[in-house]
């Protein structure tokens, strides 16, 4: 169907683009999840939880390892590498900002 072109289109640039996957975890995260959203990523997965479970890891592989943290907490990822943990707004941008 040509109106479902743009879809697919879209589909494929994320499976073949640069896809940032971002996790925050912890108390207080509001700040670092409002950042993500006010800010426009085309191919970018977010999960945030505040006190993610151990079955929560288990469902989304993203979060293991990552259950027992209580201060907020961003996670930024690219093709299964993280770099550091960040807790700062500023911090969490510049790592989404650079490859």
């Amino acid at each position: 169907s040509p109106l479902g072109f743009g879809t697919m289109l879209g589909a494929y640039e994320f499976y073949a683009g640069d896809t940032v996957e971002i996790v925050i975890v912890g108390i207080d995260s509001t700040d670092l999840v409002e950042a993500v959203h006010t800010n426009y990523w085309p191919s970018k997965v977010l999960i945030a939880a505040e006190r993610p479970s151990p079955a929560d890891a288990e469902r989304l592989p993203l979060l293991e390892g990552r259950t027992d943290l209580h201060e907020a907490t961003a996670f930024v990822c690219r093709r299964g590498v993280c770099k550091l943990p960040v807790g700062d707004v500023e911090s969490m941008l510049k790592q989404i900002e650079s490859p």
